[in-house]
């Protein structure tokens, strides 16, 4: 799995979950922020500056962070794996459940060509990734769940729809990897703060010996 580091940009959310590619001076990297809003925001204005100066944009953006995973999906299947994304939803949980209404030419989708080919790679769990830029903290329903299970749904990721959105905008081709951390619900931010830091490391470690 060989990839280009002079064109290819790697942004994480915070620096803990990106430091190994910093911190080895090989690889372009860039902290994009906690959410979709602010994740957007910053690419586009990196971009922009970019694009101003007349400098080349990034062959490809890959982000890496952390995502919980939907009940649908059993801890049994996913824990010691990492996540893989390159199609990416705006799903709220509300919405599924007909509690809100979102205008339906509002786009809730972005999907990218792959890369990279997993199939043979059992350490990696291809899914999409529902970008709602919150976390879920109640019990997700029956009626989500088999939503979210029917449309492949299997990570929650604050940051990657509005990575995805900015990344369309500029036809720039975008996916992610994971360090899988908590069932998504009413515990999932105490096991994030308990996993986040031992599985980012492991996903650095893992992509790292691939990437050279």
């Amino acid at each position: 799995m060989k990839i280009e580091p002079a064109t290819t940009l790697f942004c994480s959310a915070i620096s803990e979950e990106l430091d190994q590619f910093a911190d080895s001076g090989r690889w372009n990297t860039f902290l994009c922020g906690v959410g979709n809003l602010e994740a957007a925001l910053n690419l586009q204005k990196f971009l922009l500056e970019k694009r101003n100066q007349n400098e080349p944009l990034p062959s490809q953006i890959l982000f890496l962070g952390s995502a919980g995973v939907y009940p649908w999906l059993h801890p049994s299947f996913w824990k010691g794996r990492f996540g893989y994304s390159h199609e990416f939803q705006n799903q709220e949980i509300a919405k599924i459940e007909k509690r809100i209404r979102v205008p339906e030419f509002v786009a809730d989708s972005f999907e990218f060509r792959s890369p990279f080919q997993f199939q043979a790679v059992e350490e990696i769990l291809p899914s999409k990734t529902n970008g709602t830029g919150s976390v879920t903290i109640d019990t997700v329903s029956g009626r989500s769940l088999e939503f979210l299970r029917t449309e492949d749904l299997g990570f929650e990721n604050m940051e990657c729809f509005g990575l995805a959105r900015v990344c369309s905008e500029f036809q720039i081709p975008f996916c992610a990897f994971f360090a899988l951390t908590n069932t998504v619900g009413p515990s999932g931010s105490e096991e994030w703060k308990q996993n986040y830091r031992r599985e980012s490391t492991r996903l650095q470690d893992f992509l790292l010996s691939f990437f050279v």
